[in-house]
């Protein structure tokens, strides 16, 4: 029984410090891979600095139904950033207001938003959207000089049945700009 053990302790242990080792090198290529990055970064790498920007990107808290998809163009020759990302279509913003309780009939009634206040909700969305992105592009990045950024929409023209992606929003700004707005 005791050599029985002993077998099993061996069996265990090795397995143990397989595993250890195969965690010990995943961590040593990953940390390798951070470090090629982080240089690609600091040496202004166009790829280097295209995927670290889209990765701050991917970070942006947005709600769950809004999309989160965003490509990256960097030119380091002007320190810019040429972005375009993807809106949420003109259902996100509902288009009930409130319910009101009838007493009378135990019924709901529904209250539905006026066509200008959807409007402008959405116009805030998309507004609000693209100050984020710019928030988070220059914020991590302090040698980017220029974002350029473009928001669209992914929708079904009910007058042609045609799937479409216009732009909504364009925009251009420079750091100086950026860090004399007022986003509080």
């Amino acid at each position: 029984a005791e050599a029985e053990r002993q077998e099993r302790i061996r069996e265990l242990t090795a397995r143990h410090e397989s595993a250890l080792l195969a965690h010990q090198n995943e961590v040593a290529r990953h940390n390798s891979q951070i470090a090629q990055l982080a240089a690609g970064v600091r040496n202004r790498d166009r790829e280097s600095v295209q995927y670290y920007l889209e990765l701050a990107l991917s970070k942006t808290l947005l709600p769950e139904d809004v999309p989160h998809a965003v490509e990256v163009a960097y030119s380091p020759r002007g320190e810019q950033a040429v972005v375009r990302f993807e809106l949420p279509p003109v259902d996100v913003v509902p288009t009930l207001e409130s319910y009101t309780y009838v007493a009378t009939t135990a019924t709901l009634r529904e209250k539905k938003r006026p066509a200008a206040q959807v409007e402008q909700l959405y116009r805030s969305v998309v507004s609000q959207m693209t100050l984020l992105y710019m928030r988070d592009l220059f914020e991590s990045d302090p040698e980017l000089e220029n974002v350029e950024l473009g928001g669209h929409v992914d929708f079904i023209n009910p007058a042609t049945g045609h799937r479409e992606y216009p732009c909504l929003i364009s925009i251009a700004v420079d750091r100086a700009k950026y860090d004399g707005l007022n986003l509080r």
